[in-house]
């Protein structure tokens, strides 16, 4: 088994903006008829807001990753270095989607937990996410693998206190 050095991490667009630009397709596959300009202008804002993802390639040989938007099968991005970045972590990440009523009362309306892979810096203050898992297992041994793959230690995440954020814990005292 090999680490994947390409990842999509997310969709560009938040679940409901996806769902409404469905119903802006669908008017505008009618309005074809009518206002065939307008129409098939719809139609192609909606497949970009539906189908448009944002992920993470990698590569090791070069030291560098791309951050890119994927539509189409085009990978729009530019490499950067991956010098800064020290060490891989995992974290666990909790997303979830809330709703609002009328009367301001808000509501969770979906809930999930990811184990994340992150290339962190020295101090671990600066944080790259690579991978995203919905089970620890699995995140683990990805992890392991992307490390060796990037000849970079996996560690526990422990990010250095600032010399203000020590100052600030000093005066409390």
């Amino acid at each position: 088994m090999h680490a994947s050095l390409d990842n999509i991490l997310a969709k560009v667009f938040p679940p409901a903006t996806r769902y409404s630009f469905y119903v802006i397709m669908a008017a505008g596959l009618i309005n074809l008829a009518f206002q065939p300009i307008a129409g098939f202008v719809a139609i192609l804002v909606s497949i970009f807001v539906i189908f448009a993802q944002n992920g993470l390639r990698l590569d090791p040989q070069k030291n560098q990753y791309q951050s890119y938007t994927k539509f189409l099968g085009l990978k729009m991005g530019k490499w950067q270095s991956l010098e800064e970045y020290a060490d891989l972590c995992i974290l666990k990440t909790k997303q979830s989607t809330k709703a609002y009523s009328r009367a301001m009362v808000e509501s969770e309306t979906s809930s999930e937990v990811f184990y994340d892979i992150y290339l962190v810096s020295k101090n671990h203050r600066k944080k790259l996410l690579i991978k995203r898992s919905s089970l620890f297992d699995q995140a683990k041994l990805e992890a392991e693998l992307l490390a060796q793959a990037l000849e970079r230690p996996l560690v526990p995440y422990q990010p250095q206190l600032s010399a203000a954020s020590q100052a600030r814990r000093a005066r409390r005292r």
